[in-house]
């Protein structure tokens, strides 16, 4: 299954221009949740290859979700993601993702990013997302945002709706902060997000919709020229029609430069 998924994403959006390969990364994603609302974990590997004018990003996923009642399930996902600079004012990031028919993942996703760079220091962005989840549900989905860059500093905000099938619209907000080292590949990054669109960060077969807030810190520590160690730390909480809780967040990986 794993290997079909690869095959197929590579296919449908590896650009034909020669590549090399530029980064690999390991990943470990552990979700505990409150109220008997289960746990989730995530394994995964990916690779990053640079050509003229724009970089690619595949990978591979394997998780499990265990919802606390007896249900559980575990799922494969494969995702690939093209960045391409058609010029010094606009660049696309268009990607697509695949995955078997369980609520452990998305099962298909197109999803495409215009980013319009008006002055220096400054970048807008427009975007769009058609995904199809367990259960026959579908969501359309189009955001706007923005990104500032002084110095070591980097300031992103997206707002995005949602469409959702059977069950209308919904919307999410994403306010982030990144701060690189003085020297080196090293940076840390806040995230804060709130919105409506429970799916956006745990789908389950019977939560379509429901309030959610969220928040996020990300340090990524080089541990020599090639190696970096990556940690996530977040927290987030759920208000649904079928109950609130919340979630405890961690993630590690490992990522190899060439």
């Amino acid at each position: 299954m794993k290997k079909t998924l690869l095959l197929a994403i590579l296919s449908a959006v590896t650009p034909v221009h020669s590549m090399s390969l530029d980064e690999l990364a390991l990943g470990y994603d552990y979700t505990d949740y409150s109220g008997g609302y289960g746990k989730r974990n995530v394994s995964q590997v990916g690779i990053k290859s640079l050509f003229n004018q724009g970089a690619m990003v595949a990978s591979l996923a394997q998780g499990y979700r265990d919802y606390g009642h007896g249900d559980s399930f575990h799922g494969s996902h494969g995702k690939a993601t093209v960045w391409y600079d058609w010029n010094s004012v606009l660049s696309t990031r268009t990607g697509l993702s695949m995955g078997d028919n369980s609520p452990v993942f998305v099962r298909r996703e197109i999803f495409s990013d215009f980013n319009l760079k008006p002055v220096k220091g400054a970048v807008l962005t427009l975007g769009g997302r058609h995904a199809q989840y367990y259960a026959g549900a579908e969501v359309n989905g189009w955001s706007v945002g923005g990104s500032l860059y002084h110095g070591p500093l980097i300031l992103n905000y997206r707002y995005t709706g949602y469409n959702t099938s059977g069950v209308g619209s919904s919307y999410s907000h994403l306010v982030s902060a990144r701060l690189k080292d003085r020297s080196g590949r090293g940076y840390t990054q806040l995230y804060v997000g709130t919105g409506t669109g429970a799916y956006t960060y745990d789908w389950s077969p019977v939560v379509k919709n429901g309030k959610l807030h969220s928040i996020s810190l990300k340090r990524s520590q080089p541990l020599t020229d090639k190696i970096s160690l990556d940690l996530v730390l977040a927290r987030q909480w759920f208000d649904t029609p079928v109950g609130s809780y919340n979630g405890i967040n961690g993630q590690l990986g490992v990522v190899w430069a060439w």
